[in-house]
């Protein structure tokens, strides 16, 4: 387990020196399940890594599409998938979405938002990330293993 402190302008830094050094191509998708309230800095951590992950385009929330997907050519990686769950009210809703097949892809980073709500279809090997709003400028980010 690892904790950080970030200040508002910190998380480019906090992702190159810390993340990015984590998503190693293999026979797994690198899975990122993050955790915290409301403001808490889920949502600006997604944006910033999807953005060092190499995505061009512009990153919105999926609060309301669920599921953003991006191609990406990063360390063998080919798709990144932007996943808010924090609408969902029943794991059988993400079914549809084809969920399962997106944490199967050994080409694919998952950045999950709201992890808890779903924490049993989380496979063993994400990387937990919970966030904390310490106050207006400051977060507090603790990284852990699979819970």
């Amino acid at each position: 387990m690892a904790v950080f402190t970030l200040k508002e302008e910190g998380w480019q830094d906090f992702i190159q020196q810390n993340v990015l050094s984590t998503c190693v191509h293999g026979t797994a998708p690198a899975i990122f399940a993050l955790v915290g309230d409301l403001g808490a800095g889920k949502t600006t951590f997604s944006k910033t890594f999807l953005k060092e992950l190499g995505v061009e385009q512009h990153v919105q929330s999926p609060t309301f599409s669920i599921i953003n997907s991006y191609a990406i050519d990063f360390n063998g990686f080919k798709k990144v998938f932007h996943i808010d769950v924090y609408r969902i009210e029943d794991t059988g809703e993400l079914e549809v979405l084809h969920f399962g097949e997106l944490l199967e892809n050994p080409d694919h980073i998952v950045v999950i938002e709201w992890a808890d709500k779903i924490r049993e279809l989380i496979p063993a090997g994400a990387i937990w990330m919970t966030f904390e709003h310490e106050s207006v400028e400051t977060r507090t980010v603790t990284i852990e293993g699979n819970k």
